[in-house]
């Protein structure tokens, strides 16, 4: 169902930005509960969060279904924006 008005919520917007920045995927076994390694964003989580991209408490899954802040989506683009520079950098080093 398209929902265009409804808030994201931090697992949407993990997966949407793990595809976005093409992060490899990276082992689960981060998180001990293997109800929280089976959420649909887990795989996208850890990968993002091994990236340098989530901090803090982006990286829980039972935060996963909470609405994104304007904030959250501001400290999100600015880490991502530091990735893409990093690859860069080495791209052309």
């Amino acid at each position: 169902m398209f929902l265009p008005d409804a808030p994201v919520t931090r697992a949407q917007a993990t997966v949407m930005l793990n595809d976005l920045l093409e992060v490899s995927d990276v082992a689960v076994q981060s998180w001990s509960s293997a109800g929280e390694q089976s959420h649909w964003a887990a795989q996208a989580a850890v990968n993002l969060t091994t990236a340098g991209v989530l901090r803090g408490e982006h990286t829980h899954p039972q935060s996963f279904d909470s609405a994104l802040t304007r904030a959250e989506v501001a400290e999100l683009l600015d880490s991502s924006l530091d990735l893409l520079e990093n690859r860069n950098s080495r791209w052309f080093s």
